[in-house]
């Protein structure tokens, strides 16, 4: 009887844990080892993921200054009119649409977007000054569409365009 005890106690005391607790306590170890090597590449990477950080960050705040609010959407109409007359060109006509494309998903939550067509007129070289100024607009405008068609000779070399914009701007809520 003290002979099995004492192979019992040996069993649970020195063979169970030397053989059987070993692979668990040695892969315990190896994913210790490993995260401590991530540990230290991060760390040693850390100032210039932190700047890239601040990058990215700015680039967002940048993006979402450039969004429309709600309201200023309502006034767009009357800036691309400025921009119009800054570079010569008559606004024939401009009618609401429906803006067609989706935003991804959380997107939509956030972001609606307007889209306007317009019919315009002016020389070829004033319709693509009218073109950058509105691309190159403080707020985000987007040309979806730019499509001119060539005067006639009563024209006196004016050209008659078809622009689609759309402004993106944060829903309300």
């Amino acid at each position: 009887g003290i002979g099995v005890f004492i192979f019992i106690l040996l069993f649970m005391f020195i063979l169970w844990p030397a053989w059987f607790k070993r692979m668990e306590v040695k892969t315990k170890i190896k994913a210790f080892q490993d995260q401590q090597i991530t540990f230290d590449n991060l760390q040693r990477r850390e100032p210039e993921l932190l700047k890239t950080k601040e990058e990215s960050l700015r680039f967002i705040y940048g993006a979402k200054e450039r969004l429309f609010q709600k309201g200023e959407v309502s006034l767009l109409l009357g800036q691309i009119a400025k921009l119009a007359d800054q570079s010569n060109i008559s606004i024939i006509a401009s009618r609401p649409k429906k803006f067609e494309g989706k935003f991804p998903v959380p997107f939509d939550q956030q972001y609606e977007a307007s889209r306007y067509d317009l019919s315009v007129e002016g020389a070829y070289h004033d319709l693509g000054n009218f073109i950058s100024m509105m691309e190159s607009y403080p707020k985000l405008l987007r040309v979806e569409l730019f499509q001119v068609s060539p005067g006639d000779e009563e024209s006196e070399g004016r050209h008659a365009a078809d622009i689609s914009i759309s402004a993106v701007y944060f829903k309300p809520g």
